[in-house]
């Protein structure tokens, strides 16, 4: 889990979210997609790179969801989106995103789900 540690030292930020549905809710007042965590329902933690980047050594562990761009929220949870009332902003990023998941599985077993987001200029 050196992999782990290494990545919560090299984020611009780290938050938690609550997945009900395997998640990370993101999205605007008028949208929202879950980004797939890669492991399933629990407590998601969200690693952010504004300004770093990956740690080289880190991008093994890491398997590509999909991109992101624009202004957008991450939500609290991945369920309570649905009722727009209810839904909590954990933060709101601007920019273009690679959106990660561990992809080795035997790593869950003492990790739980992570889903990493890194600030990219390159896929404007």
């Amino acid at each position: 889990m050196a992999w782990l540690y290494r990545l919560s030292k090299a984020a611009d930020l780290h938050f938690e979210t609550n997945s009900d549905i395997g998640g990370v809710a993101v999205g605007t007042e008028d949208f929202c997609v879950n980004l797939g965590n890669g492991y399933g329902d629990g407590t998601t933690n969200v690693y952010v790179f504004n300004t770093k980047r990956i740690p080289q050594e880190i991008e093994e562990f890491l398997k590509f969801n999909t991109c992101i761009g624009g202004k957008f929220n991450i939500y609290e949870d991945d369920i309570s989106v649905c009722e727009k009332a209810k839904s909590k902003v954990v933060c709101t990023l601007e920019g273009y995103y690679g959106a990660y998941y561990p992809k080795n599985e035997i790593w869950w077993d003492n990790v739980g789900p992570v889903v990493v987001l890194e600030k990219r200029e390159d896929i404007k």
